[in-house]
């Protein structure tokens, strides 16, 4: 018997991941929470809804990544600076603020909202 190995079992995957739960002010989960997730080399973009448990995960390829989560009566929030790292799973949490979709929130650390303004 041979001692070789494949060389494709032994290597990593380029991937990592981006998951996180969308909440409103009061920590609830609720239906029709749109989460887009782009990557801002190639502008490859997927779109999705959040889980009814309020729970999303995107697998990623290593890079750098915008994320924006919508919803009706909510204020739109961006992470427009996301990087995901080589068998990174990377934790973005994202707490709406009561506004229209046309407001949107920035988004800075770990997943923390903030308005643009304070």
């Amino acid at each position: 018997m041979s001692g070789l190995v494949s060389v494709a079992a032994m290597a990593q995957q380029p991937t990592g991941s981006i998951e996180g739960t969308v909440t409103d002010p009061q920590g609830a989960v609720g239906p029709k929470r749109s989460v887009s997730v782009r990557n801002t080399a190639t502008n490859a973009r997927r779109d999705a809804t959040a889980g009814s448990d309020g729970h999303t995960r995107y697998g990623a390829g290593a890079g750098h990544y915008e994320v924006k989560v919508s919803a009706p009566n909510f204020k739109t929030s961006v992470a427009s600076d996301v990087n995901v790292n080589v068998g990174q799973n990377l934790a973005l949490d994202v707490k709406l603020e009561i506004g229209g979709a046309a407001e949107q929130v920035t988004i800075i650390g770990g997943g923390e909202a903030r308005s643009p303004n304070g």
